[in-house]
């Protein structure tokens, strides 16, 4: 399921996380299809990426070696009142590591998923980052929280 964020009702600033409540959303679309191979996204030469700790969770951000098509992981089962997600920019850059408010100013949409009950790791469908930023998020009992790292695929 993927809604815009583009008008979040409270933002509060924690450390490197954007912690979201009540996001507002509009419906765009997901689950773009795969790529033949996908590699973990580290951190960049200035000590900042991923992967990030939300809610004690270690998340991870994949991208296509391909054709840059990028998902959310977590190792491990999501619990019930948890959602995994990632956000996705509207506007494209140029760059690897775009600011978080550059882009804000565009706005993003992002790909949810949601407890399954099917152990084991659990991943978000995938979104094109191919020069659009995307970064990862995960709700828990109601509280959103983002990582305020953006990631732009260069490499379509």
């Amino acid at each position: 399921m993927l809604k815009a964020r583009a008008a979040l009702a409270a933002l509060l600033m924690a450390g490197t996380a954007v912690v979201a409540l009540q996001p507002t959303a509009q419906a765009a679309t997901c689950g773009v299809g795969e790529d033949s191979a996908y590699g973990q996204i580290q951190k960049n030469s200035a000590g900042v990426g991923y992967p990030v700790t939300l809610h004690g969770t270690t998340v991870r951000l994949y991208s296509g070696r391909t054709n840059s098509r990028a998902y959310a992981k977590i190792d491990r089962d999501l619990r019930s009142d948890e959602i995994l997600s990632i956000d996705r920019s509207n506007t494209r850059f140029t760059t690897y590591w775009p600011s978080d408010g550059a882009v804000r100013a565009g706005g993003w949409t992002y790909c949810e998923q949601r407890y399954q009950g099917l152990g084991g790791p659990t991943r978000t469908p995938t979104v094109d980052g191919y020069q659009h930023a995307v970064r990862v998020c995960l709700r828990r009992a109601g509280v959103l929280v983002c990582h305020d790292v953006w990631y732009a695929d260069q490499n379509g």
